[in-house]
């Protein structure tokens, strides 16, 4: 049998939004990985997929083997929590859905620090998604943005579950590295971060400087910007 890999880019503006074909090569296999920015799902994801449902199965829908965000920043996370999103509204209306997606990997910022639901991060870190309250609090651009994409890293969980999506297979929990893992179908897919001495040790930072004590802004801004 014959098998190809082929990792296909999409206009995505300053984000990322990538499609692998892979396995036998006269039916080939989909993943995704990462949607790219608002607006990139619309533009560009979507009617990609459309396109490769088209060519299969008009009539069905198309099965993503796995749909991966690397990171939980804006131009990584959008397109997909936009496709989960799309798939809910399809089943609350009834409709058939256009994507079959057999499994997610996914890291939320509440899984990471090692939280319990939306309870595991204080309301502080939402009040800083807001550019008043980001500079004020001497928080950076660059972790501001983080801030502002840790509710839609909610959002997509609490939708796969909502779906009932086979989160972070086969790991137990959090996808963390190092590990190898056998996908079938000739692909292997090698996890090189996060590894779990790192996120220990976020893990005890975390307890330690925020959620044991009443956190302020300031203190919050201060750890996210390390």
């Amino acid at each position: 049998m014959t098998l190809i890999f082929t990792l296909e880019t999409l206009q995505a503006d300053q984000g990322d939004s990538l499609i692998l074909h892979y396995g036998p090569a006269d039916n080939p296999l989909v993943a995704v990985i990462d949607g790219g920015p608002s607006g990139v799902y619309k533009r560009a994801l979507r009617p990609r997929l459309d396109e490769l449902r088209a060519s299969r199965d008009p009539d069905g829908a198309l099965q993503l083997q796995l749909v991966m965000v690397s990171h939980i920043d804006d131009d990584h996370i959008r397109g997909v929590l936009d496709l989960v999103q799309q798939l809910e509204r399809e089943r609350e209306d009834g409709r058939d859905p256009s994507f079959e997606v057999l499994a997610l990997w996914h890291n939320s910022f509440e899984d990471v620090v090692g939280g319990n639901g939306p309870a595991g991060v204080p309301a502080e870190v939402s009040a800083l998604a807001t550019g008043s309250t980001a500079s004020s609090a001497g928080l950076s651009e660059p972790a501001r943005l983080v801030v502002a994409s840790i509710a839609q890293g909610r959002r997509l969980r609490d939708a796969a579950a909502a779906l009932a999506l086979e989160v972070n297979r086969p790991f137990d929990g959090t996808v963390i590295a190092p590990r190898t893992v056998d996908w079938g179908d000739g692909l292997e897919l090698t996890v090189v971060g996060p590894d779990g001495e790192r996120l220990e040790d976020l893990q005890r930072d975390w307890e330690r400087n925020v959620r044991k004590k009443p956190p302020s802004e300031a203190t919050v801004a201060a750890y996210l910007d390390r």
